[in-house]
């Protein structure tokens, strides 16, 4: 990981500590757009472990683990308010990106989502 990145990990974690601090409300919102961000992220990715150019995509447990040092960094009450609501919305995430994962020779993952959406009741993130 380079400098900037870690700046932005850095960054983004004393923004949510300041926010649980200063505007539990406003933590609430943010964290739940992040979290969702988050969660497309898992769902994009697919199970691939590289993007078209070839950068290095994170993994789910990489993702979870930011997640939870950012609460962690908010403090030990943050932490028991959404750190449970927060595993129990990735983990599910986890499990879905195999059947997103494209054949060889197939350009398209449509009728995997398709199937995936309908096997975990789940309403198309697309």
């Amino acid at each position: 990981m380079g400098k900037a990145a870690k700046r932005q990990k850095a960054k983004r974690r004393n923004y949510f500590k300041h926010l649980s601090e200063t505007s539990p409300n406003q933590f609430k919102h943010e964290w739940g757009k992040r979290i969702d961000s988050w969660v497309n992220e898992i769902t994009k990715c697919g199970g691939k472990r590289y993007d078209s150019c070839g950068v290095r995509r994170p993994s789910f447990s990489e993702i979870q683990d930011e997640a939870l040092n950012i609460l962690e960094a908010c403090g030990p009450g943050t932490f028991r308010k959404y750190g449970g609501w927060t595993r129990a919305v990735l983990e599910p995430e986890r499990f879905l990106p195999s059947y997103f994962v494209t054949e060889p020779g197939s350009t398209s993952n449509w009728d995997k989502i398709e199937f995936a959406g309908k096997l975990h009741g789940l309403r198309s993130r697309v």
